[in-house]
């Protein structure tokens, strides 16, 4: 097609049946390019953009067979693959559309209430409760965090064991204390509905996962929690960002 970009690849760029193919683009006026060993070649010469590697002498006994070049071109493709990823945006959720059978397809096609822990196996407190209330919940459900909603069930916060043990390390304070001043009162969250995906790249960053999300419904109700451990343990891939 006119649009069309063709990458046309010989090591000795001396190949007879490419640079034929070579001389029908030219005559039919396509833009071509070329990655070649050797800048001096006839593929080379009549490329509208050549792109020449130094691979050395091939690595095989005879010197002939096909190593150290093949391996150069892999390399280059690749870095070609990975700058058109940059230079168009393209996302891990656009590769789990073409790989849709894969463990990163299934985290797209999977929704968070599928795999999610349902909210009536969570340890839930109000903001009235105390440290002594949240440490008893938190050791008794074993997710080194609890949720805070209102009688509602809408989400406030969230306390993480963390959380509770930084309080008591700088605070002098008894366990009667209302938990109210510890409360992560914006922590990340995912909807029910949208995909493991998603909620996974909203638990990664650069340097870390976070290890648990909250999962709300529409009506932003508090209806589960989901784990790093949900993922895994589906069969899922974990996602993390690159810089």
């Amino acid at each position: 097609q006119n649009n069309d970009l063709v990458i046309l690849v010989s090591h000795s760029g001396e190949t007879e049946e490419i640079v034929l193919f070579a001389k029908a683009l030219k005559n039919n006026k396509k833009y071509f390019i070329s990655l070649t060993g050797n800048p001096s070649s006839k593929l080379s010469k009549i490329s509208d953009f050549n792109f020449s590697y130094e691979s050395g002498s091939e690595f095989s006994f005879n010197g002939l067979s096909p190593t150290s070049s093949s391996t150069s071109l892999l390399v280059i493709g690749d870095i070609l693959s990975v700058c058109l990823e940059k230079a168009r945006g393209f996302s891990v959720k656009d590769f789990s559309k073409i790989h849709p059978s894969g463990s990163i397809g299934k985290s797209n096609l999977t929704e968070v209430s599928k795999i999610m822990i349902p909210v009536e196996k969570l340890p839930i407190l109000t903001s009235e409760l105390t440290l002594h209330d949240a440490l008893s919940e938190i050791s008794n459900f074993g997710l080194g965090m609890l949720f805070v909603t209102d009688k509602q069930k809408n989400l406030i916060g969230i306390i993480s064991d963390g959380d509770i043990r930084r309080f008591l390390l700088v605070n002098d304070t008894n366990r009667n204390s209302k938990i109210e001043q510890i409360i992560n009162r914006n922590p990340k969250f995912v909807f029910d509905y949208e995909s493991v995906l998603d909620a996974n790249l909203k638990m990664a960053s650069k340097d870390r996962f976070l290890n648990l999300l909250p999962v709300l419904n529409k009506d932003k109700k508090l209806v589960g929690a989901l784990t790093l451990k949900n993922i895994v343990e589906n069969g899922i891939k974990l996602i993390k960002l690159n810089d």
